[in-house]
């Protein structure tokens, strides 16, 4: 009797195994805002902010032409920052990916991240993302001949990023970028910024790029 006994046990835990959910598998293959195993496999990265240079170096120069005020202005300052790009959960708590950036504003740059993610709960998370960028920076004036303006140069960088995510709707994160021997010295800043993603995201996209083609069109028409 032992051993039918036995068997049906063994049957119901089979079936009952059949019947159970996968926790490690993905409910959606992919999502486009992030959240972690088992409701996402992968996911979008689309992230629309503003950052702020907290710490920034300078670049001093004497008068340019002779007669005119020393030069003094900071290597960064404000910047508006788009990151497009994808990540993949490896487990419950970990996700990999990368994201395109580009900064606008002063000091703007380039890069292509890599990006680490600790899910902390469904929404929220933290991310270390590190990457080579190219940055444009002030350069020197003095001994070049031109003296009607600001002149920059791009110029090979490092950009590093620590994150707060909320919900994949809204982060807090530092930025820091270097630029080794621009101006005649390192250049860099320290950066806080503010970033809202997904629909956020594309909605502030949206809005940014009308107000731009309105101001366009408004230079076009001063200029006829």
């Amino acid at each position: 009797m032992r051993p039918f006994l036995l068997l049906a046990l063994l049957a119901a835990t089979s079936a009952a195994a059949a019947q159970s959910p996968d926790t490690t598998r993905a409910s959606d293959a992919f999502c486009w805002r992030g959240r972690p195993l088992p409701s996402c496999g992968a996911f979008a990265l689309f992230e629309l902010g503003y950052f702020h240079a907290l710490a920034t170096t300078r670049l001093r120069e004497p008068s340019v032409p002779p007669g005119f005020p020393p030069r003094d202005e900071p290597a960064f300052g404000r910047q508006v920052s788009w990151s497009v790009g994808a990540m993949r959960n490896l487990d419950r708590t970990t996700a990999l990916g990368g994201a395109a950036v580009v900064g606008v504003g002063d000091g703007p740059f380039l890069a292509a991240t890599g990006r680490w993610r600790r899910w902390l709960a469904p929404a929220a998370s933290v991310e270390l993302a590190a990457a080579p960028a190219a940055a444009q920076v002030p350069l020197p004036l003095v001994g070049t001949g031109h003296y009607g303006g600001q002149f920059n140069g791009w110029r090979a960088a490092g950009v590093a990023e620590a994150r707060l995510n909320l919900g994949d709707l809204a982060a807090v994160s530092t930025r820091a970028v270097v630029v080794p021997r621009a101006g005649g010295r390192t250049q860099g800043a320290l950066f806080v910024g503010a970033s809202g993603g997904s629909g956020v995201a594309a909605s502030g996209t949206v809005i940014l790029g009308t107000l731009f083609l309105i101001a366009f069109a408004a230079f076009l028409g001063s200029a006829t």
